[in-house]
């Protein structure tokens, strides 16, 4: 599911990439919808800074055991790039992403 929301993403398809969070995470219908009016906004912000997407690439996770994993992704563009991070939850009957957020910062995936 992370790779298929970094793919909508990077193809501009922000509505399609939500969707996907709506039907693989615990966030809020609510929320996600605010999500992706601020996702639109911001990235109509960045784009003519930081240039045209160009592609994505997942970097690494860190798990605890079975049940709790953080998945990292790079989304690139022609003068920056932003860092994807996907936090996702196993009870026992399956996958969930319990939190979403990208930033400009690199800090934790150069530790």
């Amino acid at each position: 599911v992370c790779d298929k929301f970094m793919k909508s993403f990077k193809d501009g398809k922000f509505p399609e990439a939500i969707q996907l969070l709506k039907e693989n995470s615990i966030m809020s219908h609510t929320l996600l919808d605010s999500v992706q009016v601020t996702i639109t906004d911001q990235m109509n912000n960045i784009l003519p800074t930081y240039g045209k997407m160009l592609s994505y690439e997942f970097i690494t996770d860190k798990k605890i055991k079975d049940f709790y994993t953080k998945r990292f992704y790079i989304l690139k563009l022609e003068y920056f790039c932003l860092t994807f991070h996907f936090s996702l939850y196993n009870n026992g009957t399956g996958w969930k992403i319990t939190n979403f957020e990208y930033n400009e910062d690199l800090s934790e995936l150069l530790n």
